[in-house]
């Protein structure tokens, strides 16, 4: 009787042995198989003008980037998750109010060829919006600068930024750019916001 008991108690053990070996194997398929979001690159806003600027809206890749101001020569930056890769690729539309109360609006189809090296995990991959009060400049981390323009925007930033604090207080309402999903208002709720 003992016999039979130690024969099934080591069989149960080694079952359970195996059963533990395969959990981790399972675990790591059902990971893989679910829902795979990556980080789009990061976007940065950046006021290159003389002035605030008020209610940023970028809507990119069913995102809705939000900052309430960005004084002049300030930068913020945001990321958030896809996915798929060619999410992030297509129309992108934006808007802010500028220092005399109109609202300014943009529209622009990013591409893959403005990224391409989206896909290659070894690099940073950024887009930089400089806003000013009329208008806008776009640059990406695969852009070639053969006319040094990204230090000439960094230093206007600068010199933006320095002028305007001399004169300004700084604000806190610039604080973060909050990132929402965009809500299609002819759809329900539920469908809306899934992806």
């Amino acid at each position: 009787m003992i016999t039979l008991a130690w024969a099934k108690f080591r069989q149960t053990t080694k079952l359970m042995k195996k059963s533990f070996l395969l959990l981790p194997f399972f675990f790591l398929l059902g990971c893989a198989i679910g829902n795979f979001k990556r980080e789009s690159p990061v976007i940065y806003f950046s006021n290159a003008s003389f002035a605030p600027i008020k209610n940023i809206t970028c809507e990119w890749a069913g995102h809705v980037l939000t900052l309430p101001a960005l004084n002049p020569g300030d930068s913020r930056s945001q990321s958030f998750y896809l996915s798929s890769a060619a999410r992030f690729f297509g129309l992108v539309k934006l808007s802010w109010t500028n220092d005399d109360g109109e609202i300014v609006r943009r529209e622009f189809f990013f591409k893959e060829n403005n990224l391409p090296s989206f896909d290659d995990p070894t690099t940073y991959n950024y887009v930089q919006l400089y806003f000013d009060q009329h208008g806008m400049e776009i640059i990406s981390s695969d852009a070639p600068d053969l006319t040094g323009k990204t230090q000439k925007m960094d230093q206007l930033l600068a010199i933006y930024h320095e002028k305007y604090l001399k004169g300004h207080k700084p604000s806190d309402d610039n604080a973060l750019i909050s990132v929402k999903p965009v809500k299609d208002n002819s759809l329900p709720n539920w469908l809306a916001t899934s992806y």
